[in-house]
């Protein structure tokens, strides 16, 4: 049988120790990652990910999935939150992300 939420196949590879993004931390509302992820690297914060499952800036995939915390988190460390995403959101996503998710 095929899986129906694709929330069930990232539970089981994150319990197997799978290695993931910012992107990806923000849209999981994994705030210790982003942390860690910012703590070692902080040009990953406006960055749009060229491969991720997560398309997009961090600051518009936790606006989008109504992560408060992480989305402070971002905000303090400097997100953009007007940051471009070519093909996506010429003027920033991360408020249209927000109140599309109805947040």
């Amino acid at each position: 049988m095929a899986l129906q939420r694709h929330e069930v196949l990232i539970g089981y590879l994150l319990a197997r120790g799978v290695e993931y993004d910012l992107a990806t931390a923000s849209e999981l509302d994994d705030l210790d990652r982003v942390s860690e992820l910012l703590d070692s690297n902080p040009e990953l914060l406006n960055q749009v990910p060229a491969y991720s499952y997560y398309t997009g800036v961090p600051l518009r995939n936790a606006a989008g999935a109504g992560h408060l915390e992480v989305v402070k988190l971002l905000l303090e460390r400097g997100a953009d939150p007007n940051q471009p995403e070519p093909g996506i959101a010429p003027d920033g996503g991360a408020l249209h992300a927000a109140i599309g998710g109805k947040h």
